[in-house]
């Protein structure tokens, strides 16, 4: 059956094509909705009678009027769910995800706890379980949950990192105090005692060894009848002299003579300096690892960095990207393993790992091994991404589900025990709840994580999505297999126009690629024949945007139905990009250093994810080679008018 159902089914269309079909169904869970109304406790006295709803005419009459407003003021906004929409990380989202919203909006849970979402936390939790399969963990040993977006995810990945960093001290320090026999095995393999490990050892232990503690040291309290109570030995090392959650992180980095240490690209979200302030890191521990030449984390770079730590650095987190914001860049997941795997061993030191999957996630559902569209570089790299502690994917991006809709997937659910708190409104059935059972996990989540209140709307359309459409090469792999196929063609067509400007002479501009796009983001820009001057360069480019993006200013001044197409852009600065990052593609403008340190470098920037850009060239319409031919147009008037101002100065 998957085979046999078509890719553009799953959305309304460009032209709202399916839009019957759409109001059916929506239509169809209203009345579903407003029967379930009627029909609770039938008996029930309506309280409105005709007489009372006649007098509200005039107040709907004031609903329906501002509605018009903002309906007219909508109609200004971007067609992202049209192919000639290539600009941002937002497109046509799939059906399921809009009528499980919407029918889940109309009940509008809370799915903070089961007593306000029986239904969709339970949603929620099999989102999380299919989400886990994807990404290739063990559904049942994994834990994971919907968040508002990547954000949260990150933060929630990176504080889980934080907190389960110093188990081994905690739970080292109170197996020593009562006399418990644990055996665990070091970073390196070798199995030891942990009273007998020093503090070195205990900080670096795996983060698959570190969140188990409390099971193992439950464990052994058992066996061993150890007089001490399960709840009294999970307390001492919770709220020990070893506890960020008691002390805070002065007080206990200080004592322990220690600087954590956050590994990122130079590429990474802007969300990661927002988290490592919430988490009261500092920015100072964040080390920017170096990028190559396409954009991805340069691993000699890792290799020297590990290397110069001093003795009181240690490396909190390494964090892999998935699909960089800007270039849709992936990191070499495989070698970065290959790396902390030499790290454990020849160091005796291991660290968090978590990726940034939050754009390239979904790549989980190709079938990787016979795909043409992705490099064997991306291919290894997204078979790794199970080995990761953690992983955030956005739903609400490639997964074409509404806003708000991110995950965070632990590859074990005690990593979040740390973050236990009783609620007894919600969720304790007694005073003194054990500890280790963490069975709720499997019920609730509320307890677990950063937020409080959130939408079960947004459960019901990811749930309603994955099921209808499965997270497998048939199903949601179609469309991620062709949005990378799409980028890879527009990419091929920059090269093309890249030769063809290069061998005519007349033509006062080169198009140029940025890089070899890893998914479905693509940079480019135009560069000016004869000039190395990148003020130039970048007017060029930054004028060419604002003719493809609605510009700032008074409402309706520049409607969309005059755009031909929309492209965003982004800008390297060497605060975030050395010269030596983008030093090959400042080789093709033949620039210097110290002009890169003034201008930095302005680029033009497409995101290839609209479903229809293939059925479209399939009916004979190629948008990629249209927006292309239509973008060096406004490329050559700019040019033009940027000479005539030129001229206009020196007369």
């Amino acid at each position: 059956m998957e085979k046999e159902l078509p890719m553009e089914a799953y959305f309304l269309g460009p032209k709202a094509e399916q839009g019957k079909t759409l109001s059916e169904i929506i239509n169809y869970i209203l009345q579903d909705y407003l029967h379930w109304r009627r029909n609770y406790f039938p008996e029930d006295q309506q309280i409105l009678d005709r007489a009372q709803r006649r007098r509200h005419e005039p107040w709907f009459d004031i609903l329906s009027n501002n509605l018009d407003v903002i309906l007219s003021r909508l109609k200004a906004d971007f067609p992202f769910y049209s192919p000639r929409y290539m600009a941002h990380m937002l497109s046509e989202n799939v059906m399921p995800g809009i009528v499980g919203y919407f029918a889940g909006m109309l009940y509008n849970p809370n799915n903070v706890t089961p007593e306000a979402a029986p239904i969709t936390v339970k949603l929620e939790l099999e989102v999380g379980k299919m989400i886990a399969s994807m990404i290739g963990y063990d559904a049942n040993r994994s834990w994971s949950h919907i968040t508002s977006g990547g954000t949260v995810a990150n933060l929630e990945a990176l504080w889980a990192a934080r907190q389960n960093q110093l188990n081994g001290l905690a739970f080292g320090h109170v197996a020593k105090k009562y006399g418990i026999d644990v055996q665990i095995p070091m970073a390196n393999g070798q199995p030891a005692n942990i009273v007998g490990l020093s503090r070195e050892e205990l900080i670096g232990l795996k983060p698959d060894v570190l969140v188990r503690l409390p099971e193992m040291i439950g464990n052994a309290i058992k066996s061993q009848e150890i007089d001490c109570s399960v709840h009294q030995l999970m307390s001492e090392a919770k709220y020990g002299d070893f506890s960020i959650t008691k002390h805070g992180l002065n007080y206990v980095y200080d004592s322990l003579g220690i600087e954590p240490k956050i590994l990122v690209s130079e590429a990474a979200h802007y969300s990661i300096r927002k988290i490592i302030n919430l988490l009261g890191l500092g920015e100072k521990n964040v080390i920017c690892v170096p990028t190559t030449n396409q954009f991805r984390m340069d691993i000699r770079a890792v290799k020297k960095i590990l290397t110069d730590l001093k003795g009181d650095q240690v490396i909190t987190a390494l964090i892999g990207i998935t699909g960089t914001t800007e270039t849709g860049a992936v990191d070499p997941l495989h070698e970065i393993l290959e790396v902390k795997r030499e790290y454990e061993s020849e160091r005796n030191r291991s660290f968090w790992l978590h990726v940034d999957a939050a754009w390239g996630g979904y790549m989980k559902t190709m079938d990787t091994d016979n795909t043409q569209v992705l490099s064997d570089e991306v291919k290894r790299s997204i078979g790794a991404i199970h080995h990761a502690d953690s992983v955030t994917i956005d739903p609400h991006k490639l997964g074409y589900i509404p806003y708000p809709a991110g995950i965070i997937s632990f590859k074990d659910k005690f990593s979040a025990l740390h973050s236990h708190q009783t609620a007894p409104y919600i969720t304790l059935d007694s005073e003194i709840p054990n500890p280790l059972d963490i069975s709720d996990l499997d019920n609730s989540m509320g307890p677990y994580i950063v937020e409080g209140s959130k939408p079960g709307a947004s459960a019901a359309a990811t749930w309603l999505t994955h099921r209808s459409i499965p997270l497998s090469p048939e199903g949601h792999g179609m469309i991620i297999s062709q949005t990378i196929e799409n980028a890879r063609l527009f990419y091929d067509e920059i090269m093309e126009i890249n030769r063809e400007n290069i061998q005519d002479e007349g033509h006062p501009l080169i198009l140029e690629p940025v890089n070899t796009p890893d998914t479905n983001v693509v940079c480019f820009f135009f560069k000016i024949k004869g000039t190395s001057r990148l003020d130039q360069h970048n007017h060029l480019n930054s004028e060419i945007y604002k003719s493809y993006t609605l510009q700032d200013g008074a409402p309706f001044a520049h409607m969309p139905y005059t755009q031909n197409y929309f492209i965003s852009h982004t800008q390297f600065f060497p605060s975030q990009y050395p010269y030596s990052s983008v030093e090959s593609i400042l080789a093709k403008i033949q620039t210097t250093v110290e002009d890169y340190d003034r201008n930095g470098l302005f680029v033009l920037r497409s995101v290839i994810m609209n479903p229809w850009i293939r059925p479209a060239r399939e009916k004979g319409f190629d948008y990629l080679q249209d927006a292309l031919n239509n973008i060096q147009s406004t490329a050559l008037k700019v040019y033009a008018k940027m000479e005539l101002d030129i001229d206009a100065v020196m007369k």
